[in-house]
C-alpha cells in the first residue's frame, strides 16, 4: 500500500502532535526538523490540490488577534523593551497553527487527534507515575537523568511534589477524558472500545493528580465537573449521570488507597495547598512571589491603563529574570499590564467568541458534539490553571487553544457547504417551476 502525500502529512502531523504531548519543551531540534518538513510538504500539497480552507469568521478572528499582537509588540519595541522575543508566541506560532487549520479543515481529518490526545495523555501520565516511583527508589529506568532540569520530584517529606513538562498534558487530559466519558453513548466520537481506554487514561491521570502536589492541577480538575455541566446544559446534552457518580466514588477510593500505601500526610498536604493562597504579608513561597508580582504589575498598569506598556515590558517593582523581564507567573495580570484594557479586551473577546460559537454549533447538533465538548471543557479548565502559570506562552501548549478553533473551523465550513447546496437546490426548483 502506497501512502499518498496527504496521508503522509496527516500521519506525520499526528506523530508530531503526540511528541508535543509526551515530551513538550524538550528535544527541540529533532521536533523542529519535523515541523519544517510538515510545513513545506503540507504547504506545497495544499497549493497543488487547492484544498486549503479557512472559514471567514475564523480567518477574521485570527487576523484580528495577530494584528493586535503586532501592534503591542511594536509598542514594546518603541519603548525599548525586548518585545521581539515574544514575536514567536504572539505572531509566528499562531500563524503556523492557523495555516495547519487550513490544511486540516475536515472533521474526519481532525477526529484522529482525539485518539492522539487519549494515548498521548496516557503516556504522559505513565511517565509521571514512573518518575515518582523512581524517585521513591521502587524502579530505576534512568528517567530522572533523561529529563534533566525540566524534572523535579520531591518525595523526601510527608508529601509528594512532581514537576515535569508532560505534567501539563495530564492537567489538560484529565478534564478532557472526564468529559468524553460523560457523553451519551450515541454521541461518543470513537469506537466503543476506546471508552475502556478512556477509563484507563482517566484513572492513571487521577493518580498523577494526587502525586503532583500542584495547586493549579487540583483546582482546574475540581472545576472540571462544573464546567462540563455548564456547557452540557447550554448545549442540551444529556450526560451519563451514573458515570459521574462512579467516577466520584472511584476517585475517592483511589485517593484513599494512594494516601495509605505511600504514607502521605493529608493534613500537611492540605496546609501546603492553603499556603499557596496566602497572599498576606506573612505569606511564603509561591504565594509571596505572586503577591509581589501582582502588586508590581498593578502599580505599573495604572500608569498606562488603556494600552499598557507593550509586550516585552517588565514591571519596575519586580523583575524575576533579567533575560526575560516580561515573564510573570500571573499570566492574565501580566497580559493586562502589557496590553492594557484595550488589548486584554481584544484577546478575551477572541476566547469568548470561540466558546459562544462552539456552543451554538453544538446546540445545532448535540449528538455530533462528542469531540468538541471535551475540547471546550479541557480548554476552559486549562485557562483556569493558566491563571498562575503562563503555559500558553509556550508553543507546545498552544494546541490547547487552537485545536478547538480548528474543529470549529471544520464544522463551520461543513455548515456553509450544506447551506450552499440547500440554497442551490431551492434555486433550481424555483427555476424549474417558473
Amino acid at each position: 500500500m502506497i501512502l499518498s502525500t496527504a496521508g503522509f502529512v496527516r500521519l506525520l502531523t499526528y506523530f508530531f502532535f503526540a511528541l508535543m504531548m509526551i515530551i513538550p519543551t524538550t528535544q527541540q531540534l529533532p521536533r523542529g526538523v519535523i515541523l519544517i518538513v510538515l510545513l513545506v510538504i503540507g504547504g506545497l500539497h495544499s497549493i497543488r490540490a487547492n484544498n486549503w480552507r479557512l472559514h471567514w469568521e475564523v480567518g477574521f478572528i485570527a487576523l484580528f488577534c495577530i494584528t493586535t499582537s503586532v501592534f503591542f509588540i511594536l509598542k514594546g519595541v518603541v519603548n525599548n523593551h525586548p518585545a521581539m522575543q515574544l514575536g514567536g508566541v504572539y505572531v509566528v506560532w499562531p500563524i503556523i497553527f492557523v495555516f495547519t487549520m487550513g490544511v486540516f479543515n475536515k472533521y474526519e481529518q481532525l477526529l484522529p487527534f482525539s485518539k492522539v490526545i487519549v494515548l498521548g495523555g496516557i503516556c504522559a501520565a505513565l511517565l509521571g507515575v514512573l518518575v515518582v516511583f523512581e524517585a521513591l527508589n521502587f524502579i530505576d529506568f534512568g528517567l530522572l537523568e533523561f529529563f534533566g532540569k525540566g524534572l523535579r520530584v520531591d518525595a523526601s517529606g510527608t508529601t509528594i511534589s512532581l514537576t515535569m513538562p508532560s505534567l501539563v498534558t495530564v492537567m489538560y487530559v484529565l478534564p478532557f477524558l472526564f468529559s468524553m466519558l460523560m457523553m451519551p453513548a450515541e454521541a461518543f466520537p470513537l469506537n466503543v472500545r476506546w471508552r475502556k481506554v478512556c477509563w484507563f487514561g482517566l484513572l492513571i491521570s487521577f493518580v498523577v493528580l494526587v502525586f503532583s502536589g500542584r495547586r493549579a492541577f487540583w483546582v482546574s480538575s475540581a472545576f472540571a465537573p462544573f464546567v462540563f455541566l455548564f456547557f452540557a446544559y447550554l448545549c442540551d446534552i444529556r450526560f451519563q449521570v451514573k458515570s459521574m457518580i462512579f467516577i466520584a466514588i472511584l476517585s475517592l477510593l483511589m485517593a484513599f488507597l494512594l494516601i495509605i500505601s505511600l504514607d502521605i500526610d493529608v493534613e500537611a498536604m492540605w496546609f501546603e495547598f492553603l499556603d499557596g493562597f496566602d497572599f498576606s504579608e506573612t505569606g511564603k513561597g509561591d504565594a509571596s512571589t505572586r503577591r509581589l508580582q501582582f502588586t508590581a504589575l498593578l502599580h505599573d498598569w495604572v500608569q498606562n491603563p488603556l494600552l499598557g506598556s507593550g509586550h516585552g515590558a517588565g514591571a519596575t517593582g519586580y523583575i524575576g529574570d533579567p533575560e526575560s523581564p516580561f515573564s510573570y507567573e500571573l499570566s492574565y495580570m501580566s497580559l493586562l499590564f502589557h496590553t492594557g484594557i484595550v488589548g486584554f479586551t481584544f484577546y478575551s473577546f477572541s476566547v469568548v467568541w470561540l466558546l459562544v460559537r462552539s456552543v451554538i454549533v453544538m446546540r445545532e447538533d448535540p449528538l455530533g458534539s462528542g469531540f468538541m465538548l471535551p475540547l471546550i471543557v479541557g480548554l476552559s479548565c486549562f485557562l483556569v490553571a493558566n491563571t498562575s502559570n503562563p503555559y500558553l506562552e509556550k508553543f507546545d501548549y498552544l494546541w490547547v487553544l487552537f485545536l478547538p478553533i480548528a474543529l470549529l473551523n471544520a464544522r463551520l465550513l461543513e455548515s456553509s457547504k450544506v447551506n450552499r447546496v440547500a440554497s442551490s437546490g431551492w434555486a433550481s426548483k424555483g427555476s424549474v417551476k417558473s
